[in-house]
């Protein structure tokens, strides 16, 4: 998908600009889609494979529910095409978007009668360690991105060199929660989180094609062969061979294919998807950074805020919680720790801020900005505020609003536009 020319911002070739965007936004679209039915097909997949294999369904469930991997897909896809303050920008913008779109479309779409207001114990943990991460997040990365006014110039500089070793603490830390999660799960302390990408129904109806599958082997028992354990008589006419074939069962070598072809197809609309955006950020003028701050978070955000909208509509108040803070905790802790310790060249179409600021793949000043972690921080404190008081579609409207406001802010007030 080679990248077309950048047209002059002029009335004149305005049509050009449109036409220039048609075919991004088009892959933008198919990607995203296909995006989604990737990680949907995988996590089923892995669930399949995991319960065959006897492995602790806790576990299963906290790795499948709330589990950003499209994210960390396309974080992997950024940084091999150069592109690491795209994948920054789209870890945070994700972060933000979970929060003001998902959680709060949630609250919006509440129903007014008979439904409990108050969020789940597990659900205020959750929420009070995605805080705590967070602040613990925005804290490093604003010491030594310099964009921290009370950190001396000295520290910020003993922490770029630390880059790799902050990464690796970020994925000790996730791989941490999910091992304490786990555990408090399996021991009852806490309430397993319920799938992010896909409703009750569906997995109901997954469960119920497995359970049929494990007992297809059994499901049927010659007339013969049930009279006889019954105690009936057996005649020379009793059909013993009726219908004696069986659905098989599916092997667990078909869902370990289905695994790795699910896993494939989400690698390579990682790829496309944040090529597109890539592409869409070069030709509007946009950075890296603000690119992933807005297109690439809010298309691959769509699956949350669908999630969002049908749970609020349900009521289940406790799944909106657990998946914005589960979701949160995945790309602050693992992708982010992914972006720290694998650096990346950066590309040659960013910005000079962006080029300072990611040379030979280190994140340093100019990458994101002080507002941009503030921002985070607030949603973040916002969420569990929320959950440690209760549901309320005022609460909803808050966060939308002040979501849509923080966005028109980054593209009109304080946008990052390339100077060609």
């Amino acid at each position: 998908m080679a990248p077309h020319p950048l047209p002059h911002r002029s009335s004149s070739n305005a049509g050009a600009l449109a036409a220039a965007l048609v075919f991004p936004i088009g892959v933008l679209v198919c990607g995203v889609v296909t995006l989604a039915h990737s990680a949907e097909g995988l996590l089923r997949a892995l669930a399949a494979v995991a319960r065959r294999a006897k492995v602790d369904e806790a576990l299963v469930a906290l790795l499948t529910a709330g589990a950003e991997w499209e994210e960390l897909a396309i974080v992997i896809a950024s940084l091999i095409q150069h592109r690491p303050a795209l994948a920054l920008g789209n870890i945070l913008g994700s972060a933000l978007a979970n929060i003001g779109i998902g959680f709060s479309l949630g609250l919006l779409c509440l129903p007014r009668s008979r439904l409990p207001r108050v969020f789940s114990h597990s659900a205020r943990v959750y929420t009070r360690v995605q805080f705590v991460l967070t602040l613990l997040v925005v804290g490093v990365l604003g010491a030594f991105l310099g964009v921290a006014p009370a950190v001396p110039q000295k520290w910020t500089h003993v922490l770029q060199g630390q880059q790799q070793i902050i990464g690796g603490a970020l994925i000790a830390v996730f791989v941490a929660y999910v091992g304490i999660t786990a555990r408090a799960i399996y021991r009852g302390a806490l309430d397993a989180p319920e799938d992010s990408d896909a409703d009750s129904d569906s997995d109901s109806a997954g469960s119920d094609a497995d359970s049929d599958d494990d007992r297809s082997e059994h499901s049927f028992v010659p007339p013969g062969l049930a009279a006889a354990a019954s105690g009936s008589a057996v005649n020379p006419t009793t059909p013993l061979l009726a219908r004696v074939r069986a659905r098989p069962r599916v092997s667990i070598f078909s869902h370990i294919a289905r695994l790795l072809f699910s896993l494939l197809l989400l690698c390579l609309s990682s790829f496309i998807v944040s090529r597109a955006v890539s592409q869409l950020g070069d030709l509007l003028r946009l950075g890296d950074t603000l690119a992933g701050l807005t297109l690439l978070s809010l298309a691959t955000t769509l699956p949350e805020a669908l999630l969002g909208l049908v749970a609020g509509k349900l009521g289940r108040i406790d799944v909106l919680a657990a998946a914005a803070a589960g979701a949160n905790i995945f790309l602050l802790g693992g992708c982010l720790g992914v972006v720290l310790v694998f650096p990346s060249p950066a590309y040659p179409s960013e910005s000079a801020g962006e080029l300072a600021a990611m040379r030979g793949g280190h994140v340093s000043a100019g990458a994101v900005h002080a507002r941009d972690l503030l921002a985070l921080l607030i949603a973040s404190g916002l969420l569990m505020a929320i959950v440690h008081t209760r549901a309320s579609r005022a609460f909803g409207a808050v966060l939308f609003a002040s979501y849509a406001a923080y966005l028109v802010c980054e593209v009109v007030v304080w946008s990052r536009g390339v100077a060609h």
